[in-house]
């Protein structure tokens, strides 16, 4: 079973320890969703198996508002 991982590098504040690409900026999240739903249309046919898990990972997913979610 596949899973898919959707990294959102959006973030309330900036941490110390993380290595993580993110900005605390929400200027281009449209933009970004955007990529990110145009990316997933052109790789949709990679995974061959069912996808048991979609993880939104990487910054904090939550700072989104939910239409771009």
């Amino acid at each position: 079973m596949a899973g898919i991982y959707i990294h959102i590098p959006f973030c309330k504040k900036a941490c110390t320890y993380c290595d993580f690409h993110f900005t605390t900026s929400l200027k281009y999240a449209e933009e970004m969703t955007d990529a990110i739903c145009k990316e997933l249309i052109l790789k949709k046919n990679r995974i061959t198996e069912q996808v048991g898990s979609i993880y939104f990972g990487g910054g904090t997913p939550s700072v989104l508002s939910s239409p771009y979610l």
